[in-house]
């Protein structure tokens, strides 16, 4: 007698929910038994990425209603304004969800609990009174306006968990004296996030400002205030810190991010004894260059590790690396049990700049680092002793390595086998080498971004085998080394990576190592404008002619015409077979003779790339055009 095994519906549960959306919906029909599994997980949580996704899923939902209602299993709902897949598509994508999709919504998925859209897009339906029927709502976006704040909460804000407020609205509500009238509204809120936009005045958050934040809001688990038009000021002298030591500490506290335009080092002392439950830790730190204060300003990150014992994750910036990241610092947290992450934030001050530190830090804190931005030109020992040092750092998931010249070189491969655990890699000046046998390994690399960095051809044929999980990829300034009588390697470069889902692939200023523009033009660049797109369900030629505005920031790209594309392909085609190559004369001739634009016959000059992918949400190709008959 067969005996049919049967998985228990708790970890049938778990493998959904580490499955893609298509394999999902893959899943719904395989039996019977496990279609109401497949189900929930397919409607729990639905990431959009246009609008036309939007309406397709609010007419699917519709179609539902009658018969088995997918709307009622929704619970989070993300709807994200898609990236342009070119520049020249930007102001086309860049629209508001319509209000009537809204109204519907609100039928159709009754038990939502978090909605994430653009501010614009939600500003349009908060005076709907439509919205109250969410009555399970936890989260929602972003309020960019005080009367929009208020609609918004007090519909909704008894049930609100989660509130993210732009910094103009502090600022009006700090003219207005309306912050208590605000925060009244949320009695339940556990997560407060303040941000700003582009538009948004300055702000200024005091002392007594976040006071007051806790004062009204006793259940604030999780505290965000980011952006760059924030600032907190604090009296930076020691008569300050008896004040701070007398304020009520809030014990439920678990999450703290701040990152402002000016964080004095001073706030890490009100922090220390303020939080001391306190799990997660992200602070971009400023000191004041005075010397006066620079022990004072050093002792306040050993109180902050010392107080905050429970503490779990930990990303500091400093402009003096030492402030933090010195002995006694490390030997306290190497010893606190609870520490699992140090994390230097990126990009902030946080680069290291000798072998000794990086020693250093491999020998205290190794196994606790997750991030590093290493300036290798600094250093006085090889690239390959840095890259074999790497090996200490067990939990390494972002690398951030500056050189300066094409003569430090990589191996590609042993630099991954040496971080495993590496997501993000950011390499400027070098020569990129990868094994002819690829190794048979897959590493975690999500992203890659290079600058000035010279690759073999092979090079995309390795990432394609061994990255599956790569979905943003950068070049900027980098060059093909091209092979000795290779007319391929010559003509093009090639992305093969057939697999691949990119989210951003950027192309700026690929060339051809041969390549040699201003013997033919005076001026010209040598950067590749010529793109062909293979996607699973579509092919295309384009080119880079110019840019949008006078800082050049963004490129324009165009779609060749039926007759241009067929004129580009044969002419590629011939040159890779070097039937018009032999002298610069006859390869000249050949370029005068092709029937299209001026724009295109300069842009055949310097060869084109061929991208093969799966699919591809978001690419941008500039060509650095400084002609000025290609503008």
């Amino acid at each position: 007698m067969n005996v049919t095994k049967i998985i228990p519906t708790e970890i049938l549960l778990h493998i959904v929910s580490h499955l893609t959306p298509h394999d999902t919906r893959i899943g719904l029909t395989i039996c019977q038994d496990w279609f109401e599994v497949f189900r929930h997980a397919l409607y729990y949580k639905i990431t959009l990425k246009s609008l036309y996704q939007f309406h397709c899923l609010c007419e699917s939902l519709r179609l539902s209603q009658q018969k088995l209602p997918n709307g009622h299993l929704v619970k989070h709902l993300v709807v994200r304004k898609a990236k342009p897949f070119s520049c020249l598509q930007k102001r086309q994508l860049e629209s508001i969800i319509p209000r009537l999709c809204f109204e519907s919504l609100v039928a159709l998925c009754p038990y939502l609990e978090s909605l994430e859209i653009d501010p614009d897009s939600w500003k349009s339906i908060t005076g709907h009174n439509d919205i109250a029927r969410w009555k399970y709502m936890h989260k929602i976006p972003t309020l960019a306006s005080l009367d929009q704040a208020l609609l918004s909460l007090q519909c909704l804000g008894k049930g609100l968990t989660s509130v993210s407020i732009q910094g103009n609205i502090i600022v009006d509500m700090s003219t207005q004296n309306r912050l208590l009238s605000i925060f009244s509204l949320t009695p339940y809120l556990e997560e407060l996030a303040i941000n700003d936009s582009d538009m948004d005045p300055a702000l200024s958050l005091t002392l007594q400002d976040i006071e007051t934040i806790h004062s009204l809001l006793p259940k604030l688990r999780r505290f965000h205030i980011i952006g760059n038009n924030i600032q907190m000021p604090i009296d930076s002298n020691e008569a300050i810190l008896s004040q701070i030591a007398a304020y009520p500490i809030v014990a439920n506290l678990e999450y703290l991010h701040w990152e402002t335009r000016h964080t004095p080092a001073f706030w890490l002392f009100y922090i220390a004894h303020k939080y001391p439950n306190l799990l997660t830790l992200e602070l971009d730190v400023h000191y004041t260059n005075s010397t006066d204060n620079f022990q004072l300003e050093k002792s306040f990150f050993l109180n902050l590790v010392q107080k905050c014992r429970y503490i779990e994750q930990l990303s500091l910036s400093c402009p003096i690396l030492d402030h933090w990241l010195n002995e006694s610092f490390l030997n306290i947290a190497k010893n606190n049990r609870c520490i699992r992450q140090i994390t230097p934030l990126l990009r902030k001050g946080n680069r290291i700049k000798s072998e000794t530190e990086l020693e250093f830090i491999a020998h205290h804190t190794g196994h606790l680092m997750t991030s590093l931005e290493i300036e290798q030109w600094r250093f006085n020992v090889k690239l390959p002793y840095t890259l074999h040092l790497l090996k200490r750092f067990a939990c390494l998931s972002s690398l951030d390595i500056k050189c300066d010249s094409y003569h430090n070189e990589y191996d590609l491969q042993y630099l991954l086998d040496n971080c495993p655990t590496l997501e993000t890699l950011i390499l400027e000046w070098g020569m990129l080498y990868v094994p002819i046998v690829f190794s048979k390994k897959r590493y975690r690399l999500k992203v890659l971004q290079m600058t000035f960095m010279a690759f073999v051809p092979h090079f995309f044929d390795f990432l394609s085998l061994t990255c599956p999980s790569l979905k943003t990829f950068s070049l900027t300034r980098c060059k093909q080394l091209c092979e000795m009588n290779d007319m391929v390697s010559q003509t093009t470069v090639i992305l093969n990576m057939p697999h691949h889902k990119f989210e951003s692939l950027v192309l700026d200023g690929i060339r051809l190592d041969y390549s040699s523009a201003s013997m033919f033009y005076h001026g010209l660049s040598s950067y590749i404008r010529i793109a062909y797109i293979e996607q699973a369900e579509s092919k295309s030629w384009h080119q880079h002619v110019g840019y949008q505005n006078n800082n050049r920031d963004l490129p324009l790209m165009q779609e060749l015409s039926t007759k241009e594309a067929f004129v580009t392909q044969k002419y590629f085609a011939q040159r890779k077979q070097g039937s018009f190559v032999d002298s610069s004369k006859l390869f000249l001739r050949n370029l005068s003779e092709q029937k299209v634009s001026d724009v295109l016959r300069t842009n055949l000059m310097f060869g084109y790339l061929k991208i093969q992918c799966k699919q591809l949400n978001h690419f941008v190709l500039d060509g650095n055009v400084n002609c000025p008959h290609l503008q």
